[in-house]
């Protein structure tokens, strides 16, 4: 029964809402950290649990990748840099550029795809 109810999520994980995600995974790695010696599927649970974390990252990347209006002019922003957040992992530091009002913002998504508030963002 657990590869049924596996491959059924595995086939229907973009209809699941992100708190399932975050919950799911998170039960999955701390049973696989307190009971792999004694799980009988381990490479089953670990490739539910690695389909839930990549659906996860995709989501995050999509939100941090959406376009966002200038805190300042209302224009669209245009993403400069998208990295890895060191201290988040599975959130992205996001860096974005007004053409109109030659401004750039700085804002956090977080591996659940929670935005920060924008801050404008001075090189150097």
């Amino acid at each position: 029964m657990p590869v049924v109810v596996a491959n059924y999520i595995k086939r229907h994980i973009r209809l699941l809402d992100d708190k399932f995600l975050v919950l799911a995974a998170d039960d999955i790695r701390r049973h696989l950290e307190d009971y792999a010696e004694h799980e009988l599927n381990p490479n089953l649970w670990q490739g539910l649990l690695d389909a839930l974390e990549t659906e996860q990252r995709e989501r995050a990347t999509r939100q941090a990748r959406k376009i966002r209006p200038c805190p300042a002019c209302g224009k669209p922003l245009e993403g400069m840099s998208i990295t890895d957040n060191q201290h988040s992992p599975g959130g992205f530091d996001v860096i974005d550029h007004c053409q109109n009002c030659h401004s750039d913002y700085e804002w956090f998504c977080d591996k659940d795809g929670g935005v920060s508030d924008m801050k404008q963002y001075f090189f150097g």
